[in-house]
């Protein structure tokens, strides 16, 4: 082979490298301009799915599988939540204790699910809430059957002189977690639902089946009890109702998460990120099978559309997602009427 021609291939060969390396920078080096992160499950526990005796009546009932928060949503958690979208902070009295690590309370039903939602979580559902609280033995606190002092921040414990009669710090009381490790089940605050009073488990005296047949669906349920509550004999109580506004100094909350949906955003939040691009070669590769497989989702894909509207970072990735979100609605708008 002569000199020049030597000299073509291998000027041939440089440029042919040089490309798929220019390629493969602007396939994977350059950030994609839209994008969030998933739910954060760091400090959440799986509470496996199955047929789980639930309720006073020991009720066998079928549960997905989901992930809840292992403490009450505290009061750093609300005051990152409110620099993020700029809700205002519960209104709290002066003399109370407003520590980090301390639930957050005087937050009404509505205020929590936003809370919840933002982070593309839900209030737990009655049924999910007792399963989490009883473990898979169906026992009747979250430790067992017997009740322990000083296992939780309830009643029994302040009046014995191990507490306070006053909120605690969450995960305060280490030998009352369940066993999957779920802590402050039973005491310190009660935790919203979003369960309505016609979903209750327990039995029901008859002042408060008059009470909750008057208001109805006005009622909502809370569950675990406070530190005003008993942990144990007749007075016990673990599911109550108030009204959805009600904000107290004994209400608090915390969030859980499908698996399934935890899924879905491992689908998801990839497909979103690549409406971002721009460039000639990936909206061809990336991009426009983006589009397919989110609008393939369906509705369960409109949040993260919706949050990564707020976020695109070009005009052109703003109408990807404007595009998607409008092809959903207007299938699901067909598919219902």
């Amino acid at each position: 082979m002569s000199r020049v021609l030597w000299k073509k291939v291998l000027v041939g060969v440089v440029l042919s490298g040089a490309a798929v390396l220019l390629l493969l920078l602007v396939l994977f080096l350059d950030p994609h301009p839209v994008g969030f992160e998933p739910t954060d499950l760091t400090e959440m526990v799986l509470i496996e799915g199955g047929v789980f005796p639930i309720g006073d009546r020991q009720q066998k009932v079928e549960i997905p599988a989901f992930y809840m928060d292992r403490f009450e949503v505290t009061v750093a958690d609300w005051r990152r939540y409110a620099w993020g979208t700029s809700q205002p902070f519960p209104d709290v009295p002066a003399d109370e204790p407003l520590g980090g690590d301390y639930p957050v309370r005087y937050v009404d039903r509505e205020s929590a699910a936003k809370y919840a939602s933002w982070y593309f979580k839900r209030l737990p559902d009655n049924r999910e809430w007792d399963r989490a609280s009883r473990g898979r033995g169906g026992f009747a606190l979250p430790w067992g059957d017997a009740f322990i002092h000083d296992a939780a921040n309830t009643l029994e414990t302040w009046t014995t002189g191990g507490g306070s009669h006053r909120v605690t710090r969450v995960g305060t009381f280490e030998i009352g977690k369940t066993e999957a490790g779920v802590y402050d089940m039973i005491g310190n605050v009660w935790e919203w639902t979003s369960s309505d009073w016609g979903d209750h488990l327990s039995p029901l005296d008859d002042a408060d089946f008059e009470f909750g047949v008057r208001l109805g669906e006005n009622q909502a349920i809370l569950r675990g009890g406070s530190f005003r509550s008993r942990g144990f004999g007749r007075e016990r109580k673990t599911e109550s109702t108030e009204p959805p506004r009600t904000s107290s100094w004994d209400i608090g909350f915390r969030c859980v998460i499908s698996r399934q949906e935890v899924e879905l955003q491992q689908r998801l939040i990839p497909w979103i990120a690549a409406l971002g691009y721009r460039d000639t070669v990936r909206v061809i590769f990336l991009a426009w099978p983006a589009e397919r497989h989110l609008v393939a989702e369906g509705r369960a894909a409109l949040p993260y559309l919706r949050r990564a509207r707020k976020i695109c970072g070009s005009s052109s990735a703003c109408d990807r997602i404007d595009r998607v979100i409008h092809t959903i609605e207007s299938e699901t708008e067909e598919l219902e009427s």
